[in-house]
């Protein structure tokens, strides 16, 4: 089962005043290549607001997607990132090979 894991950012928030980005919600989006099912799991990272801005400070218009997505798994960590892409894996594996059913084996006239 090879389960290809497309991770994205659904929104920042920011102060208006510096637009320092304080919290990231990403979603991390897992389709198992076979069969097609998916399973998709959300989250937030919240960074940390150093006393001072940094000299490598990006205006929020300059944020591309690559670089928000390193501050998301930074913040999480290479341990956490890990746990929610097997969480994803294991998740798919349930829906191909369900664990209970559910249903009837009868009709009601």
């Amino acid at each position: 089962m090879a389960v290809l894991k497309v991770w994205q950012v659904n929104t920042m928030e920011r102060s208006s005043s510096d637009d320092h980005v304080d919290t990231i919600i990403y979603k991390v989006d897992g389709t198992d290549e076979a069969t097609s099912k998916t399973f998709r799991t959300t989250g937030a990272v919240t960074l940390e607001r150093p006393e001072s801005l940094p000299s490598d400070f990006i205006p929020y218009a300059s944020i591309d997607a690559a670089t928000a997505m390193s501050w998301v798994k930074g913040a999480l960590g290479s341990d956490l990132v890990a746990s929610i892409e097997s969480s994803i894996d294991a998740n798919i594996a349930d829906l191909i090979n369900p664990k209970t059913l559910t249903g009837r084996p009868f009709d009601y006239d």
